[in-house]
């Protein structure tokens, strides 16, 4: 009998501790590339985002700031203060989605003010809107 006591306490320490373990944070920050399209995100740690186009359509560069909030579901995710172009004075409100670390779905709103953010946001994903981004390697 004695031994299922000492036993216990072990158990307990062990099932606390890895049921306390938080689940690591997704961060964006790297670079990304979207599927099916000629798109790079650059995501850096000060929440400066450079965003590269090159397709044959538009071939530019755009400079904007962004802020993810991965403590909601889903995670938002919004682009704005852009250095120049038609997204100028708008602000992208979005929603994001990682699969992994590597992979992440991401669905975007232009609006031209912050109180328009949350009844704006997109709530779910349109399949038309959507775009799936990988991390570059």
């Amino acid at each position: 009998m004695p031994k299922k006591i000492a036993f216990l306490p072990v158990f307990l320490f062990i099932l606390l501790t890895y049921s306390c373990r938080q689940k690591p944070e997704f961060s964006l920050v790297d670079r990304w590339k979207m599927i099916g399209d000629s798109q790079v995100m650059y995501f850096d740690s000060d929440t400066s985002l450079i965003w590269l186009i090159q397709n044959e359509f538009l071939e530019d560069t755009f400079i904007a700031e962004y802020k993810i909030d991965t403590n909601k579901l889903p995670m938002t995710l919004d682009v704005y203060n852009f250095n120049r172009g038609i997204l100028k004075d708008k602000i992208l409100v979005g929603i994001v989605k990682p699969y992994g670390n590597d992979t992440l779905l991401i669905d975007f709103t232009p609006i031209d003010d912050w109180p328009q953010a949350d009844s704006i946001r997109p709530k779910s994903f349109n399949p038309e809107e959507m775009k799936y981004l990988v991390r570059i390697k």
